[in-house]
């Protein structure tokens, strides 16, 4: 749902100030060691002090309160990072400890962010995905079998780049740059195209990630307030599930076609990589089930958005 009026965000506002100052009173929890920052308004905390440029306010309060230091945004306590031997110290000697995952609230629908590879926290379903890919998917004997493909996919692409260019057509490079990374990434995976570059449904799938790319980095006050999360009041998550679902939808279409050729008798590259990938053991076979495809796809597909941009 949307805002209706500014009126009911003062009120909403006012309620969850109120019950965090309720709360705060009857706990007895002490406080973590925290580092300095900035102490910050009630309930919106340094969220006003970010402004358009957030890298730039975090590195004016940087030179303040230093290198590690602790921001209230919302209900949500931050600490930031702003130098490279405070990072080397974070993430190389306590990386364990530090390794959790923040997931944007447009990837918490359809458990996309409970089977990917990017998404998922440190677990042992996160561990067994990484050894799939480490030790089947993306190894340099494997990449190196793919070489040739890798050379027909660029020449399939500056084929694209000189059709535009002798219809006197503004060449598109971002679009024709995703379309080339995204079918080269599912040829790795499902030796197969995942679409036809001068097809309509590239269009489509292209706008779908678009729309979704955009999603994951709209702000969204249920980040900041976690207790209004469960009334998604932008509506981001509502957008998020369609857009997913009808990616899902393209993906599973294109699973169906690829199980009915290997039906036929002809096994793919792609179906003897998932095979040995279940040999490794039977708790890495269940991994292999239609979400594992449809968010692998829709991880590539968002990468691919990524190189676009």
């Amino acid at each position: 749902m949307e805002w209706p009026s500014l009126t009911w965000l003062m009120s909403m506002l006012i309620c969850l100030y109120t019950i965090v100052v309720c709360a705060g009173s009857f706990t007895t929890r002490k406080t973590p060691k925290l580092p300095p920052g900035p102490k910050g308004l009630p309930l919106l905390g340094s969220l006003l002090e970010l402004g358009n440029r957030p890298h730039a306010a975090l590195a004016t309060m940087a030179k303040i309160h230093g290198p590690l230091m602790t921001l209230q945004l919302g209900l949500q306590m931050v600490v930031v990072v702003s130098s490279s031997d405070m990072a080397n110290e974070v993430f190389q000697k306590n990386d364990l400890a530090l390794a959790g995952r923040v997931v944007p609230e447009a990837l918490k629908v359809e458990s996309h962010d409970q089977c990917s590879l990017t998404l998922a926290q440190i677990s042992p379903l996160w561990r067994n995905l990484r050894r799939v890919c480490k030790i089947q998917l993306f190894t340099n004997q494997r990449l190196k079998s793919l070489e040739v493909l890798r050379h027909q996919k660029v020449q399939q692409m500056v084929g694209l780049i000189e059709k535009d260019c002798a219809a006197t057509r503004a060449v598109a490079i971002g679009r024709v740059t995703f379309l080339t990374a995204l079918n080269l990434l599912s040829n790795v995976i499902f030796s197969v195209d995942m679409i036809d570059p001068e097809s309509e449904s590239a269009k489509e799938l292209e706008e779908l990630l678009s729309s979704l790319s955009e999603l994951i980095t709209r702000p969204n006050i249920a980040t900041y307030f976690p207790l209004l999360r469960p009334f998604d009041p932008k509506g981001i998550q509502r957008h998020a599930a369609g857009c997913i679902e009808k990616l899902h939808r393209i993906f599973n279409e294109k699973i169906d076609n690829r199980s009915r050729f290997r039906e036929s008798g002809w096994p793919t590259c792609g179906d003897v990589q998932v095979q040995s990938c279940r040999d490794l053991g039977s708790d890495l076979g269940t991994l292999f089930g239609r979400d594992w495809y449809n968010n692998c796809s829709s991880g590539m597909g968002n990468g691919g958005i990524a190189t676009q941009r």
